[in-house]
This record gives structure tokens, C-alpha cells and sequence, in this order.
């Protein structure tokens, strides 16, 4: 039984082919395509331009120029 078990693990270590290395995205579309799945498209939202940054260059936000000035 050891011998048999021995060999089950040396089988499954040896690589019969080295196979390319691909990016996950390109393995797991390689995995789907091998199960027969084509996969699919998600729709592309259109997206709001993007808004003004807050501007904290105020009296109230307590700027390091307000110190040197007392």
C-alpha cells in the first residue's frame, strides 16, 4: 500500500507538459472555455463627470499661515 501510494504521488508531481504562464484573467477564461463556457459582456455605465475638490483653504479650516500671523 505504501508503494502504491508513493507512486499516486509521484505521478501527480511530474508536469507531462510545462504549460505558458497567463495572468489570472487568462487562466480562468482558459478554465471556462475548456468547460464549454464562453462567458459574457457587462454592460458599460456612462459615468458623471467628476465634481470640484472642497477647497480648504479657508480662515475656518485653521491654515499654518493663520499661526505665523498672531
Amino acid at each position: 500500500m505504501e508503494e502504491e501510494a508513493r507512486e499516486i504521488l509521484s505521478n501527480a508531481i511530474v508536469q507531462e507538459t510545462p504549460r505558458e504562464r497567463l495572468s489570472v484573467a487568462q487562466s480562468i477564461r482558459k478554465d471556462l472555455a475548456d468547460a464549454g463556457l464562453k462567458g459574457f459582456d457587462l454592460p458599460l455605465y456612462n459615468r458623471a463627470p467628476m465634481r470640484e475638490p472642497p477647497d480648504f483653504s479657508g480662515p475656518e479650516f485653521g491654515t499654518y499661515d493663520d499661526e505665523d500671523e498672531e
